[in-house]
């Protein structure tokens, strides 16, 4: 006879509140423990705008994401646009992944300020890099 483990029954109502977003991940304001789990992918996105047509360029990278408020953590996309200055948000992930070596394995801290077009993003560990 086989040595079966009674498996318990699928409840859909706990697997609901388990469920993540998926996806982008969208920040709002709050802090944020990220650890990128892959290395940044850079690729186009296209935006319809007012009628109107925009590609801009992106990265994007699997993340292990922790709200400081909740302390849910949750895999997710982690998404920047690239705009090449240090203190972008782009530019502080380029300065910390190279005073690291990678992205990948190297936990920062995320600190959202505001809302909409006026987000701001500070990675915490990238103020003094170079």
């Amino acid at each position: 006879m086989e040595n079966e483990k009674q498996n318990e029954l699928f409840n859909y109502e706990e697997e609901h509140k388990n469920l993540g977003e998926g996806g982008f991940w969208k920040p709002e304001a709050g802090t944020y423990q990220v650890t990128a789990l892959e290395d940044p992918v850079k690729y186009e996105q296209t935006f319809e705008n007012d009628g109107k047509s925009e590609t801009k360029a992106r990265i994007k990278f699997l993340a292990s994401v922790k709200d400081s408020k909740t302390n849910k953590i949750q895999e997710t996309i982690y998404t920047a646009n690239v705009v090449p200055t240090k203190d972008s948000h782009f530019g502080q992930l380029v300065r910390f992944g190279k005073s690291k070596g990678t992205l990948v394995g190297s936990p920062f801290t995320l600190i959202v300020n505001g809302a909409g077009i006026k987000k701001k993003y500070i990675i915490a560990e990238a103020a003094g890099l170079e």
